[in-house]
């Protein structure tokens, strides 16, 4: 930000128009990374604020400094998390509670270490009021940290503020300002943005405005500013929400999308409708994460053919849409093995109508194209499910019904790629109208497969190596109207 507004005071004001001065105490311990309680997720306005820079001698004092706010700063982001989704806490690089002082009071202005207001974390917080009648901008230097390149940063803060004109923060060169509030409120930011735009640092500020509006006093407190790493968290196959329990979609007849929450032990719990506008889909899978982010990506075939790729983002949101092949109506079954070609990348295996097995394989950007042939004479299969490593080589593996005999015949990948077959492994699958492996439901390492009968009750089978399945377990019903389940 480069940009400030006017800004009207004298140095002989300053003992008036500030308050909450204090002597502060010794320092607190760096821990945990993030703290225990949820940030609100909807608490920055606008990405508008001052520009603020470490020993700038045009900051905004009481010297007549002029400027204006900048508006096009948009680099941060406010999350409903103390990281993105798919990321966790890595590491603390720093924590400002104020206990010791303001960290940096020759690059600070009109905010105090107090007590007054109470704090978050220890005793004390940073604190500025400006009485009704003074236009002037306080602000405070609370961090100025070494980030590592490459690596996703966030911030997190506690605050209290309300007044006239504006509250807010500064993360380098983006910004932003902030709702007001009488209670400790907790913001959550991906700054990694900015951790690249001064030299390696991450300077953030504090401000508190009152040079538009000056007509009633004016306060700002903050506490508990955390920078630290967010780090990607293990990916988890069906996983839509993030916490490495692989949940069901379902998409109705009606074109709803519904996200069903796994428990982690095979049951689900009930679904929440995600949106419509799902229902023209020909076929609709997930074949894990194609675009390196940690989390589970939709893929649907449309009436004419167009292969679409639904990023995600958690909790059942995705990206806008983008075509990534054409001709896909042609292929008379898909299925989402995993990982057949052992790149590390997610595969697709489709069949076409002489029942030949085709392998195409995904790269780290969501792209496809065509490796081989791996399987033949598949036309007389009512199912083709991918079901993930069956044998533990590291390969995904699928399982087969017969649509003759109703039986379940499971094939193993080899390093070709080819699909070997393996063993029939159980019968009775005839009477079975849907027929899917969402992942592993259960958490003990192995595919598990989901069914639907005429009645439209559903059914967990978790899976065994080699491919064969334990048990049903009834985990819902009423689930005839899903033109989809994955």
């Amino acid at each position: 930000m480069s940009i400030r507004r006017p800004l009207v005071a004298t140095v002989a004001c300053i003992g008036a128009l500030l308050t909450g001065l204090a002597a502060p105490s010794a320092g607190a311990a760096a821990e945990p990374i993030t703290p225990s309680q949820k940030p609100a997720g909807n608490a920055v306005r606008t990405h508008d604020a001052p520009a603020l820079a470490r020993q700038d001698a045009n900051l905004g004092r009481a010297d007549g400094a002029t400027g204006e706010r900048s508006t096009t700063a948009a680099g941060v982001i406010e999350l409903p998390g103390y990281c993105p989704t798919g990321f966790a806490p890595g590491k603390l690089l720093n924590k400002a509670s104020f206990e010791g002082a303001l960290p940096y009071p020759a690059d600070s202005y009109g905010f105090n270490a107090t007590t007054n207001g109470g704090a978050t974390d220890g005793s004390y917080n940073a604190s500025s009021t400006i009485s009704a009648g003074y236009p002037l901008l306080t602000y405070v230097n609370s961090t100025h940290v070494p980030v590592p390149a490459g690596t996703r940063i966030g911030m997190s803060f506690s605050y209290t503020g309300f007044g006239p004109d504006t509250i807010g923060f500064s993360v380098n060169n983006s910004g932003g300002t902030l709702a007001p509030t009488t209670t400790w409120s907790r913001v959550a930011l991906d700054v990694t943005s900015e951790a690249r735009t001064n030299a390696g640092f991450l300077d953030a500020f504090f401000f508190n405005d009152t040079s538009v509006d000056s007509s009633q006093n004016s306060t700002m407190r903050v506490d508990e500013v955390r920078v630290y790493t967010c780090v990607p968290t293990p990916f988890k196959r069906g996983d839509w929400t993030g916490d490495q329990r692989v949940d069901l979609l379902g998409i109705h007849g009606s074109g709803d999308l519904y996200l069903y929450p796994g428990t982690g032990t095979g049951d689900i719990v009930a679904g929440t409708r995600v949106g419509p506008g799902w229902g023209s889909f020909t076929w609709a899978g997930s074949p894990g994460d194609v675009d390196s982010n940690s989390i589970s990506d939709l893929l649907g075939v449309s009436a004419d053919g167009t292969l679409y790729l639904y990023s995600g983002r958690g909790n059942g949101a995705f990206a806008t849409r983008r075509a990534i092949g054409t001709g896909w109506d042609v292929f008379s079954a898909i299925t989402t093995p995993t990982d057949v070609t052992g790149d590390g990348s997610p595969d697709l295996i489709a069949r076409d109508a002489d029942g030949t097995l085709n392998l195409y394989a995904f790269d780290t950007f969501g792209e496809i194209k065509r490796v081989k042939e791996i399987g033949w004479k598949f036309n007389g299969m009512k199912w083709i499910i991918g079901m993930g490593d069956l044998n533990r080589d590291a390969r995904g593996d699928v399982v087969a019904v017969n649509a003759t005999d109703g039986c379940l015949y499971a094939y193993n990948a080899t390093s070709a790629p080819a699909l070997k077959l393996h063993a029939k492994v159980g019968c009775g699958w005839s009477a079975m109208t849907w027929l899917t492996s969402p992942g592993d439901l259960n958490g003990d390492g192995l595919g598990d497969l989901v069914a639907r009968d005429a009645n439209g009750q559903l059914f967990f089978y978790p899976g065994r190596t080699g491919g064969g399945v334990y048990s049903a377990v009834k985990v819902g019903s009423g689930w005839t109207g899903m033109k989809f389940i994955l």
